[in-house]
């Protein structure tokens, strides 16, 4: 069988490209800040000395659809070659998939960032949590979900996390939080400071703290970045950050009980958007019910972008793929 040359595509208009052939990564590329995508593509094509040509399938993910605008990095891809798109928890379930030991196995990609508003807002499908059976090296879909409303709870969670993030981290940890510091913050909480029950209002979407719950702290210093916060504004948000932490390990491993109970399989792959939390791996590798469990830590857009090109391999060969590391070809800047 002959070399198949596929190109992965993550991250939307500004994203990551991976060339893969064979199984061996070729290049990597990602743009100069305020670049489009398409030219984080050309630089991976020139980066393994590789023409258009050469390519026998592109395969992209990302979270927003590619709406007609000129800056689609896709829009560069050649007619003829053929193209597809996956979700984003697809692309990672292959990478995390070929990279474990396991040949058989579950999948799980857990984000939880998934809400119906997002949905809405954002006119896609946002995926929260997907289970994948792998069986033999391939992959199918077992569960694909969003965060339902009854899990309203878990998402008034993942709120406070971006909140304590936000306002003892400051506003530059939005969609970056970050969760170790996250973790360590909780680790001084107060138990029982904070329950499902805590005097919390919703408005238009939003998870508010009512100014009754602050006692110690007033409103205002809850909710502004603090440049030189006190120990009443540090013991407030560690709080904080033990419920929320509490709570989405909690739903975490429960819900990788319940998938357990519905694959026949021993062995678990775990991935995904809180995948970069330690605290939360630890439960996940010594308290679920799984025999054996591979925790893939890498779950950013290069990871979805190298899924993507797996995809596309097993798809034109049919087969299982393990992607090997070539000579480092990068175009990154």
């Amino acid at each position: 069988m002959s070399c198949k040359y596929v190109l992965g595509y993550s991250g939307g208009l500004a994203g990551t490209a991976c060339l893969v052939a064979g199984g061996r990564i070729l290049s990597w590329a990602e743009p100069e800040r305020g670049a489009p995508g398409s030219a984080a593509i050309a630089g991976c094509l020139e980066a393994a000395d590789v023409s258009w040509k050469n390519v026998d399938m592109v395969v992209d993910c990302a979270v927003e659809a590619f709406a007609l605008n000129p800056r689609d990095p896709l829009v560069t891809v050649p007619d003829g070659i053929p193209r597809m798109t996956v979700s984003r928890h697809h692309a990672l379930a292959h990478a995390a998939a070929a990279y474990s030991p396991f040949h058989d196995g579950a999948v799980a990609v857990v984000s939880c960032y998934g809400t119906e508003r997002y949905e809405r807002e954002a006119g896609v499908w946002y995926e929260s949590d997907s289970l994948y059976e792998l069986v033999d090296g391939h992959l199918s879909l077992r569960i694909r979900q969003s965060a339902p409303a009854g899990r309203s709870t878990l998402s008034t969670a993942l709120d406070f996390q971006r909140h304590a993030c936000r306002y003892v981290f400051g506003r530059g940890t939005d969609g970056s939080a970050p969760v170790g510091n996250l973790a360590s913050l909780a680790a001084s909480g107060r138990p029982g400071r904070w329950s499902d029950a805590a005097a919390l209002r919703f408005e238009k979407g939003r998870v508010i703290v009512e100014s009754s719950a602050l006692s110690h702290l007033g409103p205002e210093r809850a909710r502004s970045a603090l440049a030189d916060p006190t120990e009443d504004d540090l013991a407030f948000h560690a709080d904080v950050a033990l419920w929320a932490q509490t709570l989405i390990e909690s739903a975490i491993l429960d819900q990788l009980a319940e998938w357990r109970r519905e694959t026949p399989r021993s062995r678990l792959v775990y991935t995904g958007g809180l995948v970069f939390d330690g605290a939360l791996n630890h439960r996940v590798d010594t308290q679920t019910p799984f025999d054996q469990v591979h925790i893939h830590g890498a779950a950013d857009s290069r990871t979805a972008a190298i899924g993507c090109c797996v995809h596309g391999l097993t798809r034109l060969g049919d087969r299982a793929v393990h992607p090997r590391c070539g000579p480092r070809t990068s175009a990154q800047r």
